[in-house]
């Protein structure tokens, strides 16, 4: 059987950006919040489909790291709109 086409595999972003949401820092996603996400999603993932997670998650780090934090535009936003009432 051939591998599974990306297109086929965007149901991973989506769960990487989902469990990804409640992050306040740079940081890494570990097994037990993974552990933890499935749980409360009522998922059953394959070792390969956590592998894949963690792998976007690898990206995203390096990519923060060499872009910046992406946290800080929000704080600005959120100090820009207690200012402004």
């Amino acid at each position: 059987m051939a591998p599974p086409t990306p297109r086929q595999l965007l149901y991973l972003f989506d769960w990487f950006n989902l469990a990804s949401r409640g992050r306040r820092e740079i940081a890494a996603l570990s097994w037990s919040e993974m552990d933890a996400w499935c749980r409360m999603q009522q998922l059953d993932l394959e070792p390969w489909e956590i592998d894949v997670i963690l792998r976007l998650d690898r990206v995203w780090l390096k990519v923060c790291n060499e872009k910046g934090n992406p946290f800080e535009d929000i704080e600005d936003e959120h100090q820009t709109h207690q200012l402004g009432r």
